[in-house]
């Protein structure tokens, strides 16, 4: 997931997080879910395009609150 950010374990004593990211790929070269921003496809992720991924990634340091609006 590129520019991951973790925000939440979905589950005590999990090992993963769930949080922002962009566009996954399959084995390393086609980009997925790229027509399905605002749509529920990520199993718990919000996910953004790899450009607003890689900016907020950029700016936000840990402890920054990112407020999510609908």
């Amino acid at each position: 997931m590129p520019n991951f950010m973790g925000i939440y374990q979905p589950a005590p004593n999990v090992e993963f997080m769930n949080g922002f990211h962009g566009f996954p790929t399959r084995d390393g070269a086609n980009l997925l879910w790229t027509n399905n921003l605002g749509t529920p496809v990520t199993y718990g992720c919000i996910l953004l395009s790899n450009e607003n991924a890689a900016q907020l990634y950029d700016w936000a340091e840990q402890g920054v609150i990112v407020e999510i609006l609908p």
